[in-house]
């Protein structure tokens, strides 16, 4: 259960010392709550006997996890950058490291070297 505390870090990365309670506790909720059903739904989903229900709980699982990904990549990101430009880098480059071969291990070595060297030069 690491990534709820990843996602956690980022959330509150965002908010540090500009956060206002409600704030930053609603986003807190809301990403440890997509990702903790995402969990669960793929350990139904490997539990499942049927091929259809499979699918189902397959399906259940990556709508949670788009969730997390438009809240980490619209709401937040826009947060990080609007306080300050070395806010918003550092979120970008935590959220790289957050889905690189270091954490969430969702892209590839390549891809998060190239992702990190795009992230520097804008």
């Amino acid at each position: 259960m690491t990534t709820p505390i990843l996602l956690a870090g980022l959330v509150l990365l965002v908010f540090h010392e500009h956060g206002k309670a409600g704030e930053v506790g609603g986003y807190l909720t809301s990403v440890i709550v997509l990702d903790v059903l995402m969990i669960v739904t793929g350990l139904i989903l490997s539990l499942a006997a049927q091929p259809m229900a499979k699918w189902i709980w397959y399906g259940w699982s990556c709508v949670e996890f788009l969730g997390v990904l438009y809240l980490l990549w619209s709401p937040l990101q826009s947060q990080a950058l609007s306080r300050g430009a070395a806010l918003g880098t550092v979120y970008g480059k935590n959220l790289i490291f957050s889905v690189g071969p270091e954490g969430l291990k969702l892209i590839t070595d390549p891809a998060s070297v190239w992702a990190f060297h795009r992230h520097g030069a804008s």
